[in-house]
């Protein structure tokens, strides 16, 4: 792919007066700038402007085709180039040069919106193990064909990191909006909103929050929250209408946050961790709560291994804001290697009952005192051999028996013992 290599090309550059990551940032911010500025871009190599800023608006005022960004935005958006300006450092000057020269020479033949996602997976490779936090592309599409986004819904990520959702629903032609607490995340996604000509004042910049520019609840929720996360002590949850969850895991905040931002009719699916089935105190009378006020549509444990960065257990629970049913749809694919996605859906459209998935009544929930994991619903079955295979069986070991025991006296003998 010829993304790849200017991918390649962009990271060959060097400035030893910032670190590699920082380097990664402002290659994306460069590649999406001189993007929206086209030929206009030769001007951040030529110019001692220190606003950046005016270049662009000057070009936005005079093409359309682009979302027109207040200065604040911008800032925020191309911060390290900004951060970064040209009259203070003759290093990092030539070096945004050099890789402006190289989007002039090829961004007008690459697909944007497949650089952005190669910049989103490296800038997560380059983060410490602690910080990684991304939605493999398989688990992001199979969430969006369960969901069935239709032209004109609203859609939300409470949590959206860099935008991986929000690449996949923004095909469907629908309003998005989103909120992420990390900056770079949130700037990423900010991008993906400004080249395909939406606002990128929907995505604010920190969760469980209602912010000026979102709708009060949507259609679509597709989102995978960090997990226990802390919650801020002072924090006010009005949006907990099933119970405050504790300060040092935002798990059920998340879910019930989610819950209160559905339309009447909306649809979700969320990525939880394991805990969530299980935990007691507090999190055992939400989960009661959630499960008896038929909320959930459907839980599906992933295989292991789904999330490169952790090892927690993971889960999709697929939810409504109110449906007629009481029954839970489970699904374990636990053991698997990876996921028959055809199937899965095949499953969840069916609502059937296979070896891997079975609709669990809320009596029976009950009965497992709301406890949720998938051990509780899928046990080993041992399977029954007939009688008459089992004698069968027999006759033939002990045919096998007798042909050694005469093979071996055969030895014997020819030995002279």
């Amino acid at each position: 792919m010829r993304e790849h290599y200017f991918l390649t090309m962009l990271q060959s550059l060097s400035c030893d007066s910032i670190d590699k990551y920082t380097q990664t940032m402002i290659c994306l911010e460069t590649t999406v700038l001189c993007h929206l500025l086209n030929n206009a871009s030769r001007q951040l190599i030529h110019t001692d402007f220190t606003s950046i800023f005016s270049i662009y608006e000057k070009k936005i005022i005079n093409d359309n085709s682009y979302i027109k960004l207040n200065q604040k935005e911008f800032k925020l958006i191309f911060s390290n180039i900004t951060l970064y300006d040209f009259s203070q450092s003759r290093d990092i000057k030539n070096y945004i040069s050099r890789i402006t020269e190289i989007c002039n020479e090829y961004i007008n033949t690459l697909s944007i919106h497949s650089i952005l996602d190669l910049f989103t997976s490296l800038i997560e490779e380059n983060r410490p193990p602690t910080q990684k936090h991304y939605t493999p592309h398989e688990i992001v599409t199979f969430m969006g064909n369960i969901i069935q986004a239709q032209k004109g819904e609203s859609f939300f990520d409470p949590a959206c990191g860099s935008g991986e959702f929000i690449s996949e629903i923004i095909k469907n032609q629908v309003a998005i909006s989103g909120s992420e607490y990390d900056v770079d995340r949130l700037k990423i996604s900010k991008m993906k909103m400004l080249v395909n000509d939406l606002s990128p004042s929907n995505i604010s910049p920190s969760y469980f929050t209602e912010g000026h520019n979102l709708k009060k609840n949507f259609d679509i929720i597709l989102s995978n929250p960090p997990f226990s996360l802390k919650i801020p002590f002072d924090m006010e949850m009005h949006f907990c209408m099933y119970g405050k969850p504790p300060t040092s895991n935002a798990d059920f905040a998340f879910l019930q946050y989610c819950i209160f931002m559905l339309k009447d009719n909306g649809r979700a699916a969320i990525i939880l961790p394991d805990g969530i089935l299980f935990r007691e105190g507090k999190e055992y009378e939400i989960r009661k709560k959630i499960i008896k006020n038929n909320h959930i549509s459907a839980i599906i444990y992933l295989p292991k291994g789904m999330f490169k960065t952790t090892a927690i257990a993971t889960n999709i629970i697929v939810f409504k804001k109110k449906q007629k049913t009481n029954d839970i749809l489970m699904i374990n694919v636990r053991k698997k290697n990876n996921l028959n996605v055809n199937l899965l859906l095949e499953l969840i459209t069916k609502r059937s009952t296979t070896e891997i998935s079975r609709l669990t009544s809320l009596n029976e929930i009950s009965a497992h005192d709301y406890n949720l994991s998938a051990s509780l619903y899928f046990r080993p079955q041992v399977k029954k051999t007939d009688l008459k295979q089992l004698i069968m069986k027999q006759k033939e070991l002990e045919e096998k028996l007798h042909s050694l025991q005469y093979a071996f006296q055969h030895k014997l003998t020819s030995l002279n013992l």
